[in-house]
């Protein structure tokens, strides 16, 4: 047998377990912010998206994710932009109302959730920084203490999302 054929299942098992140390590595890295600072956070994003900051009254989607869910409640009719936060919807997308932002938590078909959000221009937020390069256009996490926030500018246009400049002095843009 070739050297190089008996080497392979090496190479492969190398390879295999350094992909596991960088998604473990990964995931420790970028942990979840508390959930008031990730409530607050989000308001002030959607406030300085020129259409939802514009709008009388905001919706919220929140996928997997109860406690944020219970945090914008307690934020309800907080101002935001012209208007104020509305309503706040949880675990199911929507048959009648149309969410302005949906916060993917933990959620198993994003697929479905990312082609409701292109096909109705809904803003895409979530605290799992793998999401980023998946189509979700908003990340906010912790990084190293401090809070951290993903743009993804590509998807941002695709949503028909434009963004104020000042949301450049705090995000991390991303494409």
């Amino acid at each position: 047998m070739n050297a190089s054929l008996r080497e392979w299942p090496v190479i492969k098992w190398t390879a295999l377990w350094l992909s596991g140390w960088i998604a473990v590595a990964a995931n420790v890295c970028a942990r979840p912010l508390p959930t008031e600072l990730t409530s607050a956070l989000l308001l002030k994003a959607v406030e300085l998206e020129t259409r939802l900051g514009a709008k009388d009254a905001l919706t919220i989607l929140v996928l997997g994710n109860r406690e944020l869910f219970s945090a914008l409640r307690a934020r309800r009719r907080d101002v935001i932009g012209t208007g104020n936060l509305q309503e706040i919807l949880r675990d199911e997308l929507p048959t009648k109302v149309k969410p302005d932002v949906i916060f993917i938590g933990r959620h198993t078909d994003l697929t479905a959730i990312l082609e409701y959000a292109q096909r109705h221009q809904i803003l895409t937020v979530s605290d799992n920084i793998a999401l980023a390069s998946r189509g979700v256009a908003m990340i906010l996490y912790d990084d190293d203490g401090l809070p951290g926030i993903l743009l993804n500018i590509t998807v941002s246009k695709q949503r028909g999302l434009v963004w104020k400049p000042e949301i450049l002095e705090f995000v991390e843009p991303i494409y």
